[in-house]
């Protein structure tokens, strides 16, 4: 009876990180269920960041949102060189 409720809890804490990192907590939940204390670490491994504008996950490189093409960061213009 522990050993089910200790894979619930590793399911509820992956879902808990996802949420708190803008992803979506009902797949973390599952990874969580399934593989336990990896789904917890996969969950916190998780990199990129999400759109202000829209709030779906993007790369961290990303300068424009691809989803709702909101441009997140200043493009930065190269230097001209003088000939």
């Amino acid at each position: 009876m522990g050993f089910l409720i200790f894979w619930i809890l590793c399911g509820v804490i992956a879902a808990m990180i996802a949420a708190g990192k803008g992803s979506h907590p009902a797949g973390y939940a599952i990874l969580g269920f399934i593989l336990g204390p990896i789904g917890i670490i996969m969950a916190l491994l998780m990199s990129g960041e999400t759109c202000a504008f829209c709030g779906k996950r993007i790369s961290k490189d990303a300068s424009i949102c691809p989803y709702c093409q909101h441009q997140l960061k200043p493009i930065q213009e190269q230097p001209k060189q003088n000939p």
